[in-house]
Order: C-alpha cells, then structure tokens, then sequence
C-alpha cells in the first residue's frame, strides 16, 4: 500500500529513497514466498473474510439499532418540542394577560391620583368662591337698595302711567266696544300694570279687568286696544318696542253682521292709527272678515285671502297657510 500523508497525524510524507518505507523511512523487508503453503494463505484469507463479514453483520446490526434510537430520540424530541411550544404559547398568554392587568391597574391608579389632586384643590376652590360670594352678596344689597330706590322714584312719575290710561281709554272709544264711555276712568297700578276701567256713575264698584270680561269678543277687543295704547305711549316717550303689532282674530265670537257698529268702529281706530301715530309700525291683522280702508292707505295694504277648504293651490298667493284662518290684512308701511 503507498502512502501519501501519514497514516496518524495525515500530514504529507516527505520524500524517500528508493527501497525504504515511505512512512517510517527505514529499508523495506521483502518476504520470500518460496516456502509458503497457498492453501493455508487461501484459509487464512477466507477465515479473515469470514471474521470481516461477520463483523460487517454486528454492524449493521449495530446500525440499525442506532437508527431505531434515533427514530425514538426525533419522535421524543418533536413531542418535547410540542410540549414546549405549547408551554411558550401558554407562558407568553400568562405573561400577556398580567402585563394587561397591571397596566389596566395602572391606569386606575394613574386615575385616582388625578381625582385625588382634583378633590384636593376643592378646598380652596371653595374658599375662593365663599369670598367672591361674600363680595356678591354685598354687591347685591348694594343692587337691591339702588333697584328699591329707583323702583321709588319711578312710582312718584305717575306720568307716563297717567298717559297710558288715557291712551288706553281712548282706544276703547274710538273703537266703539260697548259699556265704554269717555267719563269712565281707568287706573293702572304698579307693579302688576293690569288695566282695570270703571264708570263714572257706578264708581269704583263695578270694575272691568281681563278678569271679569266674558268671552264673548268684549275682552278681545278689550285686550287689543291695551296692546294698541302701549304702542301709542312708546311712540309719544321714544321708548323702545319693536315696530309690529299682530292682532289675531279681534272679532272673535262677535259678528261683523250683528255688531256693524263695533266691527267698522274697531278697523276705523286701526286705520286713523296707521294713518297718523303709529304711521312707521307695520300692522298685522288676521280676522274673519276684511273693511275696506280709506284710498290713502290700502295702497300700501296688502290683503290675503286664507281659505278654510285649501282649494287653492299651493303656488297661489292665496294659498292657506293655516286652514281656519280667515283673513290676513298686513299693512306694510314701516
């Protein structure tokens, strides 16, 4: 057999002479073979092959028990395997839900420490608000006596209350309601400022008020011309009040038929008003029944005809806004 790298430590064998052994280097020793026996050379080979095969067969035997422990040890690794990834799906689910416990605990603590530094500036968030209590309370006697006083000295200017009565008494005899006379008085009295109109010869006995007047269209009409007295008494003081006045229904419960003299008495009153005093305050009329007006005046009327039955169109300028309407009459001189 030629070597080429030594047999041991499988470095490269250096070169030899010719007839030595190129591993340990010393003179090779040729064997005759002159006075062997072949037969016993052919035993020995065949007893040595029969050793090799039988050796070759303890290995294989050998081999196949390895494989068989082998196939254990992988089918035993890939449970443990199983195992411990079932036990870090396990670990990491524990460890998931305590780390969302601690930090839902955490947050709860983060909000009672907020609610704590809250409640505890209360304190002085009350003592703040006592003091500026302390300081409206005077500010508010101070308010009451200033009110009191100027409550005082407007009840001593019965003035503009003097002027209202008569407003008020002469709208109910223009308008011509009945049981009103120009020697009747009224008295209005602070600070209810409810009107309340009794008659010369019966005195203070017999009083009309809103509460004693019936409902058959007296306290109406009663109740308009107060509504009409108030805007003459703003425009004779300059006093602010806004420049409409909407009167539904004034002939409620009161034919325009049985009653002509009220009726066209009431309408007569609204259009020397629109014609003179309350010439820049836009009328709203909405009763059951239209009286033409003088000509100086119905050009700057404007006239609507609500129907009961909706049988006008929509697109109409009649068109029912609501159904038992009947008439609208706006005069729109402002």
């Amino acid at each position: 057999m030629n070597f080429h790298a030594c047999p041991r430590c499988a470095q490269s064998l250096p070169q030899r002479e010719i007839g030595h052994c190129p591993v340990c280097g010393q003179l090779e020793v040729v064997i005759e073979l002159g006075g062997v026996n072949a037969d016993a050379i052919t035993e020995d080979v065949l007893a040595r092959q029969r050793e090799l095969d039988e050796l070759i067969g303890r290995h294989r035997v050998q081999q196949k028990v390895l494989r068989s422990r082998l196939t254990s040890y992988r089918e035993e690794k890939a449970e443990i395997d199983a195992e411990l990834n079932s036990a870090l799906d396990r670990y990491d689910s524990e460890y998931l839900s305590s780390a969302l416990e601690l930090e839902r605990r955490k947050a709860t603590l983060h909000q009672r420490i907020a609610e704590y530094e809250r409640l505890a500036r209360l304190p002085r968030l009350v003592d703040e608000q006592l003091r500026r209590a302390d300081i409206l309370t005077a500010d508010e006697e101070g308010l009451k006596r200033e009110l009191t006083e100027a409550r005082n000295e407007a009840e001593k200017d019965t003035k503009n209350l003097q002027l209202l009565e008569r407003l008020f008494l002469d709208c109910l005899v223009r308008a011509k309601v009945p049981g009103f006379a120009q020697e009747d008085k009224v008295k209005i009295i602070s600070p209810l400022f409810l009107p309340e109109v009794s008659s010369a010869e019966s005195g203070d006995m017999i009083v009309n008020s809103f509460a004693n007047l019936g409902s058959g269209g007296k306290k109406t009409l009663y109740k308009a011309c107060f509504a009409i007295a108030i805007h003459r008494l703003a425009v004779s003081t300059g006093a602010l009040l806004p420049t409409i006045l909407i009167i539904d229904t004034s002939m409620k419960n009161i034919s325009e038929r049985e009653n002509r003299i009220q009726f066209e008495g009431f309408h007569a009153l609204l259009y020397e008003l629109a014609e003179g005093e309350l010439s820049q305050t836009q009328f709203i009329l909405i009763d059951k029944e239209y009286l033409p007006g003088p000509e100086s005046l119905t050009k700057d009327m404007y006239i609507r005809h609500m129907a009961p039955n909706n049988t006008f169109a929509q697109t109409s300028k009649d068109a029912p806004l609501i159904p038992y309407f009947g008439l609208g009459i706006v005069n729109d001189e402002v």
